[in-house]
């Protein structure tokens, strides 16, 4: 029982100094220089958030096409690292024809100012959001957030927020989401007895709505857009349920639960998974134009 104890002791000691959350974020500082190798036309940018926290990030176009016609993303990545460290999550979209923003958050990579807490990086999200519908050489009315584990909680959030100040956000593609802050903490404790004191502060000390913002399975109920959230149900770091109660609150959600997946191996382990990926994207982000002709000819027949 000395390491729950020593534990409990030092998470009180977090919370009574505000730092508690600083325990979820695990970014590194490094050199993010465009992935050239993957597309000559890759380009490294710098945007702002809303509080002129400078952000660091990757613009790299659909391959061998005119990136004003493809679909586009941008791309929430997960908890550890920077954008170097993310990079296999989202290598496979240009040549399969879809434009992609990642960026790091603040805190990460080479981006300014630090991670600590979650309202920040729901920004830094909507901030990317708004440099990638900026482009001139992007469609903005085919543009879909992709969120993974830390990142699709995120994703979840600002997808909601946006739809509440009048975005037009295309989909929402998820893999391997949490559905709360605080019950991700409980699970990362995991089903050992002697913990189990520590889970319940852990779930105290964790708020689950926090500065604004709602718990995402909360968020992602007031979502209509085309949702996809892929999940492995040998996920022990994430569990599937996270994934099952998102999908159970979101009215255009559809789950691809992939059986013996697990959390950061799921795409290398079950291919078909970045399938389902691209078939998405580019289902859900048909263009405005052939969409509406689309209408007009059913309603004639």
């Amino acid at each position: 029982m000395a390491a729950p104890a020593l534990l409990l002791g030092l998470a009180l000691l977090l919370w009574m100094t505000g730092c508690m959350e600083r325990l979820f974020y695990m970014p590194s500082r490094a050199k993010t220089p465009a992935p050239l190798w993957l597309e000559p036309r890759a380009e490294a940018i710098w945007f702002t958030s809303a509080d002129g926290t400078g952000l660091r990030g990757w613009f790299i176009p659909a391959a061998g096409a005119d990136p004003r016609t493809a679909p586009s993303i941008v791309h929430v990545h997960g908890n550890a690292g920077s954008l170097n460290d993310h990079l296999a999550f989202v290598d496979f979209l240009p040549a399969a024809g879809v434009n992609v923003l990642s960026f790091d958050y603040r805190g990460y990579g080479e981006s300014e100012g630090s991670a600590w807490s979650r309202a920040p990086l729901v920004e830094d999200t909507l901030a990317a959001l708004a440099a990638l519908r900026g482009r001139a050489d992007i469609d903005p009315s085919r543009i879909a957030l992709y969120g993974v584990s830390l990142g699709g909680a995120i994703a979840i959030v600002a997808a909601a927020r946006d739809a509440a100040t009048g975005g037009a956000l295309g989909a929402l593609l998820l893999e391997s989401p949490f559905a709360c802050w605080r019950d991700v903490a409980a699970n990362a404790l995991g089903g050992d007895p002697a913990w189990a004191p520590v889970r319940g502060i852990a779930s105290w000390l964790i708020p689950a709505e926090r500065d604004g913002v709602p718990r995402p399975v909360d968020a992602i109920a007031q979502l209509g857009i085309p949702i996809l959230i892929i999940h492995g149900d040998a996920d022990t770091i994430v569990p599937v349920s996270h994934g099952r109660r998102l999908a159970e609150a979101a009215p255009a959600a559809t789950l691809l639960e992939l059986r013996g997946a697990q959390h950061n191996s799921l795409q290398a382990t079950h291919p078909q998974a970045r399938r389902a990926m691209v078939e998405f994207l580019h289902r859900a982000l048909v263009p405005r134009a052939a969409t509406t002709a689309s209408e007009a000819q059913g309603e004639g027949q």
